[in-house]
């Protein structure tokens, strides 16, 4: 019992909107209707996401191959946008909370886009 409260207060706190415009970009963003950046973009996101997944489950070879990759993509995160840091953080969240460990790409994009949906959805009713 204490696991799934763990697990749902944790899923409260993913996404944590300020304003309404906020809660609006959020909700552009999820429906499709923002202009994003190349690699800002949610698919974009769950791509690199999955490869950062498969890439901490992979043996040591294939660790010291793709080890230079991931460290210079690690350097830019620290730059990233409040938007697609949140993003990020609910694709993590989708990712380990799933029993699978085979993904498809469109099934964890849809997740994220209802997740975000639903939050600024609750945000803009309570504002309103």
């Amino acid at each position: 019992m204490k696991e799934t409260k763990e697990i749902l207060t944790e899923e409260k706190e993913l996404l944590k909107i300020i304003s309404k415009q906020d809660a609006e970009e959020f909700k552009r963003m999820a429906l499709g209707r923002k202009f994003c950046k190349r690699g800002e973009k949610i698919k974009d996101i769950c791509k690199e996401e999955l490869a950062r997944y498969e890439y901490e489950r992979s043996n040591i070879f294939v660790r010291m191959f793709k080890h230079h990759k991931f460290k210079k993509n690690s350097e830019k995160l620290m730059l990233e946008s409040r938007m697609s840091s949140n993003v990020r953080a609910i694709v993590k969240y989708c990712i380990n909370n799933s029993e699978e460990h085979f993904f498809d790409l469109s099934e964890i994009e849809l997740k994220v886009r209802k997740i975000i949906l639903k939050k600024a959805n609750e945000y803009l009713s309570i504002e309103q």
